[in-house]
């Protein structure tokens, strides 16, 4: 009987979609639907309802005919409908220049449909030892081709035919990447870093001083302007970013209005702008985009590690870690959409981590070199006292 739903099917040459249910008496029924009518079958074992259901699917997937295109000639699709579109216009042109020079010489030609595991890993190899790109960039440019070839599943062309049945590069493994030493300032470091600069680099000490304690991008630094300053709330508002790529004024990331509470510091930096003028930047003056290669200068000077402007965000996120906040209010902080991102900018301030193990290591107090005597925690109730070695 089964075989005669199968060759129905196979007549059909339209996509199939089944469902197993199971029933009150204890059997699965396989429902689905063909030539416009509904069909199902009843088996006593879960085992044959899935056999069935695999079989509905294979002759569906055999039965579609695809597209009729090459790689490049999808690339372009795929960067009118999703880079030109759905993305930012800044995001957008980055993937385009990636597309072109990274990912299209080595698929040109080659038709999209016939498009394989093996041919992605061959990608993979060809980055490494023809390219020399380091495995942190291969696994980068391999989630990118993942996004671009789940596109082409979900989309259709013209005559409703698919590009691609399935992503050949699912189940392609990215390279395994050395560990990076993340840069960020300990809670010494900002300190030292701010009392040296505060007479002698004041604008460097103001803007440092100002991201540490606030987590701003770059961008949102360059479009700061007096109508984002709440001093009755003592509220700091991102409304606007800028991109230094398009070189045009945007929403802030995720398109949300970020509200950042001012501690003190930041309140008395930014009062002074009060009365200026609201659609005037704050720091109309000043070399935000490369502001960078000041605060590189001040950081040997200091003696502090040397870090850029986008550090001083994991400094602010890791700040927040060392101040025990919650991790879903650290990431509404720095404007994450999800908290993965947010994790991998806290850091752990390598002084409290000796902390932890000095406090291990001797259980209640630390150790007194002096009068050579460490403490014993209660036990049972009763206390054993200090122990004096011999």
């Amino acid at each position: 009987m089964a075989t005669t739903y199968i060759w129905e099917l196979t007549m059909a040459n339209k996509p199939i979609q089944s469902t197993i249910f199971s029933t009150k008496a204890g059997t699965y029924e396989v429902r689905w639907r063909n030539k416009g009518s509904n069909r199902q079958k009843t088996f006593k074992r879960k085992v044959d309802a899935l056999r069935l259901q695999s079989d509905l699917l294979k002759i569906d997937e055999t039965q579609q005919e695809l597209a009729s295109i090459t790689f490049e000639e999808f690339a372009e699709i795929w960067l009118q409908r999703h880079c030109r579109i759905a993305v930012e216009e800044s995001t957008g042109r980055g993937y385009e220049q990636l597309l072109r020079w990274a990912i299209i010489p080595f698929f040109k030609g080659m038709p999209l449909s016939e498009i394989d595991e093996d041919d992605v890993i061959r990608y993979t190899e060809w980055l490494k030892l023809e390219m020399g790109v380091m495995p942190v960039t291969v696994g980068n440019r391999l989630r990118h081709l993942k996004m671009i070839f789940n596109c082409a599943c979900r989309w259709k062309d013209d005559k409703k035919r698919k590009y691609l049945l399935a992503n050949p590069a699912k189940n392609v493994k990215e390279p395994k990447k050395p560990e990076v030493d993340f840069r960020f300032w300990t809670s010494d470091e900002i300190k030292k870093f701010l009392r040296f600069t505060k007479d002698r680099a004041p604008i460097v000490y103001e803007i440092a001083a100002l991201v540490t304690a606030t987590g701003l991008r770059r961008g949102e630094l360059f479009q700061l302007q007096p109508d984002c300053f709440d001093f009755e709330n003592k509220i700091l508002s991102v409304k606007r970013s800028y991109s230094f790529v398009t070189r045009k004024v945007k929403p802030p990331k995720g398109r949300k209005i970020r509200r950042i509470p001012m501690n003190k510091e930041v309140y008395r930096l930014l009062y002074k702008y009060k009365d200026t003028d609201p659609n005037k930047r704050v720091y109309d003056g000043v070399n935000i985009e490369h502001f960078h290669k000041h605060l590189r200068k001040w950081c040997p000077k200091a003696g502090v590690s040397t870090v850029g402007l986008h550090d001083l965000r994991d400094t602010f996120a890791s700040s927040l870690v060392r101040a025990g906040l919650r991790v879903k209010v650290i990431q509404y902080l720095m404007g994450h959409q999800n908290v993965s991102t947010t994790e991998g900018y806290m850091h752990l301030d390598p002084n409290d981590v000796a902390a932890s193990t000095d406090r291990l290591e001797t259980g209640i107090d630390p150790w007194d070199s002096k009068n050579n005597v460490v403490s014993l925690p209660v036990v049972n109730g009763g206390i054993l006292g200090a122990l004096r070695t011999q």
